[in-house]
């Protein structure tokens, strides 16, 4: 089949180029090892890989280079959980636990189907691409594997993208409701560039799903790939003119001249994403919050700043006050308890010591301010559902 370059195939070159350039700077620039970046980073490469795949495809170049056939779409598939991964981490940040090989699942069923189609000969899987894009418009039918029937990966695919776009939009709206996560109040451009983040991914899955409902084939090329191309693009030139979010900094944090001499300075590092960070680390990792009488002298020795800073950063930067911060965490812990466990024999006094307060009153005065009910409410809510 001969070479030919389409605008669709250099638009899919583009948005494939923009892609991996931008998950370069997310995987090689945070300098925190367990950045949410990182996860970006390889959502996005993930993505862009597919991407590729789409572009050889529409090209012809897929003949020369026959083993890459269906690498995009396991790729694809890496991007899915990676992407909720970022997005869970940014929020509601916590470790990887045993729990999340879940998320592995996917991928492993496709390995399973298309293994042996993976260690095919080059000439298999010509016939495979001959007998895909012989057809007008060109599809992609996924008959190729030996376990599942047809087309089945790709429904699975375009219904786990949903699942996971769902969750994510639930993650989304613990930042509109009482429990605030203390990262996710970094600054007004995070809330909005997640909000893009999530919209940007609709438009994959969205155009398959309505595809579905009005009898539109599906199975297109150019409607599967151009679908990422639009997101991808978005989401890419989004992130570039946003560097605080692509490298974790403010857009004014730059280098700048010194005036007094003829050196040049670098703009120290943003503050704020150090000590959110490490914040976080604290309280997910340490449980500080558990802990009685612990004060802001404590955190700032366990951080490793004057408490001076500290208070100053927290106030006027982070826009929330110590107390309020433990306070937010302690509140969350007890709502975790009060839904996940039994609590029945379990007194407000004893349930307020172990979440860290010092007493009843303060614990149902800061339950109350967190989510407008005292903890014997949430306790009889839990006991009748009928009464939220």
């Amino acid at each position: 089949m001969e070479i030919h370059f389409s605008a669709f195939s250099l638009l899919f070159l583009v948005s494939t180029i923009l892609g991996f350039l931008t998950s370069y700077i997310l995987l090689t620039f945070p300098r925190q090892v367990r950045s949410p970046n990182r996860w970006l980073g390889i959502a996005l490469f993930g993505i862009s890989w597919g991407q590729l795949a789409g572009f050889l495809l529409e090209s012809g170049l897929i003949f020369h280079v026959p083993h890459f056939f269906r690498t995009g779409f396991l790729f694809a598939l890496i991007y899915l959980p990676t992407s909720y991964l970022y997005v869970r981490q940014v929020i509601a940040p916590r470790p990887l636990s045993a729990r999340d090989l879940i998320h592995a699942v996917p991928i492993l069923i496709f390995l399973v189907d298309y293994l042996p189609f993976f260690l095919s000969s080059a000439d298999v899987k010509i016939a495979a691409l001959m007998s895909e894009l012989s057809l007008d418009p060109p599809v992609n039918r996924y008959n190729e594997g030996w376990l599942l029937p047809d087309n089945t990966q790709e429904w699975m695919w375009f219904m786990a993208a949903l699942v996971y776009w769902v969750r994510e939009v639930r993650l989304l709206m613990k930042l509109r409701g009482p429990v605030l996560r203390f990262r996710a109040r970094k600054s007004k451009a995070w809330r909005w560039w997640l909000t893009s983040f999530l919209f940007f991914q609709s438009l994959i899955f969205l155009p398959w799903h309505i595809g579905h409902l009005i009898n539109i084939d599906t199975t297109s090329v150019l409607l599967v790939h151009g679908s990422v191309f639009a997101m991808l693009t978005m989401t890419v030139l989004t992130l570039l003119f946003k560097p605080e979010i692509l490298y974790g900094l403010k857009s004014g944090a730059v280098s700048h001249s010194n005036s007094k001499g003829d050196g040049y300075h670098p703009a120290p590092e943003n503050p704020v994403v150090d000590l959110h960070e490490n914040i976080a680390a604290l309280m997910e990792q340490q449980k500080i919050f558990l802990k009685h009488r612990y004060a802001m002298a404590d955190m700032a020795h366990d951080l490793g700043v004057p408490p001076h800073q500290l208070s100053h950063q927290l106030n006027s930067l982070l826009k929330i006050s110590f107390n309020d911060l433990m306070n937010e965490y302690r509140v969350k812990h007890c709502l975790e308890r009060i839904r996940n466990e039994n609590i029945e024999r379990i007194t407000l006094e004893a349930l307020a010591l172990e979440c860290g307060f010092n007493n009843r009153n303060s614990f149902t005065q800061a339950v109350k301010k967190v989510t407008g009910k005292t903890p014997s409410a949430l306790i009889r809510q839990r006991r009748n559902p009928s009464m939220a």
